[in-house]
């Protein structure tokens, strides 16, 4: 009984210097990439802001309004919401490949 309890305290000192390893390598990593994500929050606030605004609605009817109905007075349709969704999704997805 001695022996297994012995071995089992060894196995498991040996997993908790992993995992402060790890927790260490993790606030490393989220120390060096606070700043990025900063700002790729502001980049996609200010391109939400942009997309979701009553004036880009408005635009978007006026380019599409023959084929689709994207918004009456500003106010956005089901149809220019998933449009502008699809819009916000490729911005943010162009803006996470962009150079640092």
């Amino acid at each position: 009984m001695f022996v297994a309890a012995a071995i089992f305290r060894g196995l498991q000192t040996k997993a908790m210097e992993g995992t402060d390893r790890l927790i260490q390598k993790c606030k490393r990593l989220w120390q060096r990439n606070k700043g990025a994500k900063w700002k790729y929050s502001f980049y996609s606030a200010l391109v939400f802001f942009v997309v979701a605004s009553p004036q880009a609605y408005e635009i978007s009817q006026q380019l599409l309004g023959t084929k689709l109905d994207i918004s009456n007075n500003g106010a956005p349709t089901a149809a220019g919401l998933m449009l502008h969704t699809v819009v916000f999704m490729i911005a943010l997805y162009g803006m996470m490949n962009l150079p640092d």
